[in-house]
């Protein structure tokens, strides 16, 4: 009986393979480092007219990731007859591989197949946003397949925010995996002022596949910061992979606003008349906010009621009174006020205005007018006597704007102390005005005063245009125009279109009547058809009017053909009859010879059939 021993070599070489077992099986419970990408790509494509990309439609679904490089090797096995092919990758989905391909805004590999038989390399660096994408051929559109983009996104919210010196705000910055990308991003924030101090509340995180994650942004501003609009910029880095996102900081401090109310006061020597000063804290604003005018006219007084104000953050505003005295001796006119108010962190102003003396003023109703072109609207002024003024009032318009015109009712306007009348303004545009806004400013003028009132004009209509203004058009073809019509400052109707020109070249407009929608557009189609017939469209040049109707508003545009003849028939050599068959020149001896050639073999065939079969 034979023993087997193991050799001193085999044991070792057993226990070098079990200790490898071991330490894998150990290894595999660590996690393994994140993976970094810019990864090269080697992809094959044949394409085939008749099949697609690689004999699939759609084609193989392409996987790579932000920042990777593709080498593509494009081939075409078409056959018999060879097609061109070009890859195209959609990367705005507007398909226009025409445009984007000559502008780089799209991947565009070199023509293969057809003329270009060798196969074709096209590298390109993945420099896409991540998302999914479609590829195509750019000749048979039918050849489409999927490129997905793994990566990731990042974005603020919000993206902007008002802060006030001394305080804080936060910011969510969200990560976002496309198409099962994962990675743990590295974060960081960089800051276009010293004033502002961010923190994240991580310096990184774990992105899982098709998952989302986010850290909280904190923008601290000093006290000293200058008011302004700052940016914050937040990075990710996954790998090769970097992204992003901003967060605009406008800085502000604290303050108040002044507000008057009335603004104006017509106040007659010797009186006095008040207004209500309204403060309101902004960003937080505390504290007591003193008050003045300037600058001091001589015979007119003023005295604020009271003179300091107090205000508290997140309370109502408050307010103050302002009296103003006007002494017998202050001699008519207008006087401008700048009303102070001046706290511990902030100075403010607004402005009153005195008018000493009699006076009146000019009201428009409305103040607003809308109306299409070809039309008129008209509002109505009213006329206020103020401290007892009396006598007559002239009315004029500035300069009129083209395609504008302006009448009024009167143009004098007699004024009784403490009274009001009343006069009327038309504006009238013309079929031809401009449809957009205009500014009318109505004037009333007596012999111590001017005073205006603005009329706000906007004139709504529609403009047509056509896609050709002009072409040319063969005896026995065919053309067509698009008749484009625009509503304009919500211009609405049914449209009515008609066309016309000569009866000698056939054309039609489609649709004749439809409904033009505010601010939208309305197509039409006109088809012209050069009859091949002698006598029915000569050549020459037709010109046809097109003109859209709603209600009495006409605009109209024109369109001019121009017929050329048929070219002439081939010569042939030789004093030999033509005739025409289906639109082909063709001799008469031709026919002729085809005719007996067509003759005998039947003939031949009639012979051979009466034949009898021999041995």
């Amino acid at each position: 009986m034979l023993s087997v021993r193991p050799k001193p070599a085999a044991i070792a070489i057993i226990g070098i393979l079990i200790l490898g077992v071991a330490l894998s099986a150990s290894l595999h419970l660590v996690p393994l480092p994140p993976k970094t990408y810019a990864a090269t790509h080697y992809i094959t494509l044949n394409g085939s007219a008749a099949k697609g990309w690689n004999d699939t439609v759609p084609g193989p679904i392409i996987n790579v990731t932000e920042n990777d490089s593709v080498i593509m090797t494009l081939t075409s096995t078409d056959t018999p007859t060879p097609a061109p092919h070009q890859l195209y990758i959609d990367t705005n989905g507007n398909f226009n591989p025409a445009s984007d391909c000559v502008s780089g805004i799209d991947k565009c590999s070199m023509f293969f197949g057809d003329t270009h038989p060798n196969p074709v390399t096209y590298s390109f660096n993945v420099d896409l946003p991540p998302g999914t994408y479609t590829y195509y051929c750019s000749v048979h559109q039918f050849m489409v397949g999927t490129f997905a983009v793994k990566g990731f996104r990042i974005l603020s919210s919000p993206n902007s925010t008002a802060v006030v010196r001394g305080s804080s705000k936060m910011s969510t910055i969200t990560l976002t995996s496309v198409n099962g990308f994962t990675g743990t991003a590295s974060l960081s924030t960089i800051s276009s002022s010293a004033g502002l101090l961010t923190s994240l509340n991580s310096s990184s995180v774990s992105l899982a596949p098709g998952g989302t994650s986010a850290v909280s942004l904190t923008v601290n501003v000093n006290s000293t910061t200058a008011v302004g609009t700052y940016n914050v910029l937040v990075n990710a880095t996954i790998g090769f992979i970097s992204h992003t996102t901003s967060v605009a900081v406008d800085v502000k401090k604290p303050g108040f606003s002044l507000s008057p109310n009335p603004a104006q006061l017509v106040i007659l020597q010797g009186f006095s008349k008040s207004t209500r000063i309204t403060l309101t804290s902004l960003n937080t604003f505390n504290g007591t906010v003193s008050l003045s005018a300037s600058p001091q006219y001589p015979g007119i007084t003023t005295a604020f009621v009271p003179p300091n104000v107090t205000l508290n953050k997140g309370l109502s505003p408050a307010a103050s009174v302002l009296n103003v005295t006007v002494a017998p001796s202050v001699i008519a006119g207008e006087y401008d006020l700048t009303l102070t108010g001046t706290g511990i962190s902030d100075t403010n102003t607004t402005l009153v205005k005195l008018v000493v003396g009699q006076d009146f003023n000019l009201t428009a109703n409305p103040p607003e007018l809308t109306f299409p072109q070809g039309s008129f609207a008209t509002s109505r002024i009213t006329l206020a006597s103020l401290n007892g003024l009396k006598g007559n009032i002239s009315l004029s318009s500035g300069g009129t704007p083209i395609g504008l015109a302006i009448s009024f009712n009167t143009t004098s306007v007699n004024l009784s102390p403490g009274q009001t009348a009343y006069a009327s303004v038309t504006i009238s545009a013309s079929q031809s005005a401009a449809p957009k806004a205009y500014n009318v400013t109505v004037t009333g003028t007596n012999s111590t005063r001017v005073r205006s009132v603005n009329l706000s004009i906007t004139i709504s209509g529609f403009a047509i245009k056509t896609s050709k203004a002009s072409f040319d058009l063969m005896q026995g073809s065919r053309g067509n125009s698009t008749i484009t019509l625009t509503s304009v400052n919500g211009f609405t109707g049914m449209m009515n279109l008609a066309v016309t020109g000569s009866s000698a070249l056939t054309h039609s407009l489609t649709p004749s009547l439809a409904s033009l929608i505010a601010n939208k557009n309305l197509t039409a189609t006109l088809v012209f058809y050069a009859n091949a017939s002698t006598g029915i469209t000569q050549p020459g040049s037709y010109v046809f009017n097109v003109t859209g109707t709603v209600g009495s508003l006409s605009h109209s545009t024109t369109v001019t053909v121009t017929v050329t003849a048929l070219p002439p028939p081939p010569k042939i050599s030789g004093d030999f009859p033509i005739a025409v068959v289906a639109g082909t020149v063709v001799s008469m001896v031709a026919i002729v010879s085809v005719i007996l050639f067509l003759t005998k073999r039947r003939r031949i065939k009639r012979r051979n059939l009466s034949v009898p079969p021999t041995n």
